[in-house]
């Protein structure tokens, strides 16, 4: 669906380094200065439509660097956006109007227009719901909160209570859930209830690691979409190889650890290309969702089977990063685990929306543009699993369990999963317990499912290698090896499970 065209007002900035403070210290004749700085992985920048910059929001976007991580200040910046665009000319008479200029009309005129918005071709459609006009909202209301109180000194009462005579009425309201303040005002819609995220389904994952497949091939991409390449055939054979390549690894990675798509998107190649070469393999993630600058790094232990798929994406990287430097005539000096194809930013890294927006292309081109697909499913369906299989463990092993089993258990998959506490996990037991007559047929099938994806995994590879002749320092031995260990635990591990048990579970599942 095509969204209507407008400006975009923000910039993400990279190590953003700003002075903090400065000492002074006297002596020795002379006066000598020390300056601190403090330095953010990731700020932003926001200007009005007509280029300049927005100095209150930015000013307040600064300040908020210190209690935000990663691009929830991003996020932030293009809720704020949505405030610009409407004191730049959205109100009924078109004129500009600054911030301490805003009353309650204004906020019912900028909430009717964020409710009333549409697709463009399909105008049938909201451009979002009841909730993302809320969370706009509030964003918008902290932000001239913060505003009336550090610029607009020793004038009117922007926004407030009706008591205190306030241009914007509002009112202090309570989260039931994550018991934090937040101010309501009323003219808000009210909050809609949406479905609930379910895990990835198996079929639609398929479809997309075969969608990718199938787009490493010129011959099925459009002839528009190869114009602008120019003719240019060894650029091309290149980017469509490492295009393949990330994308595959990024189904992998979720497959394989349910990640954040921030979280992939700062993992270091190199620190996770030693830690792969060790005895016992490990992979090194930041965690994210946690209130510091500089995100905690977890270890994820892997099997060897894993790390040879994680050797084979870093060769496939490291050959992609040797070309767009020989394109540029320059060195490319970057640690970030997936790279850009973009002509504009050949070998600079992929940020977390740039992900995003990868996967719902893949989703788009698999044929499931109007069905519920995101990065959130497939960890949905990683820690389902995951709390799935422990309970097995623990209900064999215990019988009956009880509130500590079950705290036990979550802080097992906690580990995993980078959760800060385990309250979070609980209603996972409880979708998984709902769950429990649906997945009865899959238990005997659990092993088999996990040794018919890494049989699968390990022959798309091979594939890949076979076809593009990248054998480098893999022996044909080697590579019969990888393929064959898997292949035998597939067909051991099948020939306990019935027929009429694997239709049961395939209805059950898909």
């Amino acid at each position: 669906m095509k969204r209507p065209h407008t400006k975009k007002l923000y910039h993400r900035l990279q190590d953003v380094s700003l002075a903090e403070s400065l000492f002074e210290y006297r002596g020795s004749g002379r006066d000598t200065y020390r300056i601190d700085y403090q330095t953010w992985p990731v700020a932003v920048h926001v200007s009005w439509p007509s280029g300049r910059p927005c100095l209150s929001i930015n000013m307040y976007l600064l300040e908020k660097c210190y209690s935000l991580t990663g691009d929830s200040i991003v996020t932030t910046a293009a809720k704020l956006s949505e405030l610009i665009r409407y004191c730049s000319g959205g109100r009924h008479d078109g004129k500009p109007c600054g911030f301490k200029e805003l009353n309650d009309s204004d906020i019912s005129r900028m909430i009717d227009r964020l409710c009333t918005d549409t697709y463009l071709d399909e105008p049938g459609q909201r451009l979002r719901n009841n909730n993302s006009v809320r969370a706009i909202m509030h964003a918008v209301f902290d932000f001239l909160e913060w505003y009336q109180k550090n610029l607009l000194l020793n004038g009117r009462m922007l926004i407030g209570t009706k008591s205190e005579g306030a241009a914007i009425t509002v009112k202090v309201k309570q989260n039931s859930l994550t018991r934090r303040n937040y101010l309501h005002h009323r003219y808000l819609p009210p909050s809609v209830s949406t479905d609930p995220k379910l895990p990835i389904d198996v079929s639609m994952i398929e479809a997309i690691e075969s969608k990718i497949d199938d787009l490493e091939f010129r011959e099925n991409h459009s002839e528009a979409a190869l114009r602008r390449f120019s003719g240019d055939e060894a650029f091309l054979d290149n980017y469509l190889s490492y295009q393949t390549s990330r994308r595959s690894f990024m189904i992998f990675m979720m497959r394989t650890t349910g990640l954040r798509p921030e979280e992939m998107s700062r993992m270091s190649a190199a620190a996770n290309n030693k830690s792969i070469r060790t005895a016992r393999p490990f992979l090194i993630l930041p965690t994210m969702k946690r209130r510091s600058l500089e995100p905690p790094l977890r270890h994820f232990p892997i099997t060897d089977k894993q790390s040879w798929r994680l050797k084979l994406y870093l060769r496939s990287r490291e050959n992609w990063l040797k070309y767009c430097a020989s394109r540029k005539s320059e060195t490319i000096d970057t640690d970030a685990m997936f790279l850009s194809v973009g002509p504009a930013s050949l070998g600079q890294p992929i940020s977390k929306g740039g992900l995003q927006k990868d996967f719902q292309e893949l989703c788009n081109r698999a044929g499931f543009r109007n069905q519920q697909s995101c990065f959130s499913m497939f960890r949905h369906r990683f820690i389902t699993d995951l709390v799935h299989m422990h309970l097995l463990v623990f209900d064999g092993q215990k019988g009956e369990l009880n509130k500590q089993d079950y705290r036990t258990l979550l802080e097992k998959v906690r580990e995993k999963t980078g959760h800060k506490s385990v309250d979070s996990l609980w209603h996972y037991i409880d979708l998984v317990r709902g769950m429990s007559g649906v997945w009865d047929p899959v238990n005997a099938l659990i092993k088999l499912t996990q040794d018919a994806e890494q049989l699968r995994s390990s022959l798309r590879e091979i594939h890949r290698l076979v076809r593009l002749g990248s054998f480098d320092d893999l022996s044909a031995n080697e590579l019969v090896e990888r393929f064959d260990e898997p292949l035998s635990k597939f067909l051991n591990s099948g020939k306990n499970v019935s027929l009429d048990m694997l239709a049961k579970a395939n209805t059950s599942v898909s």
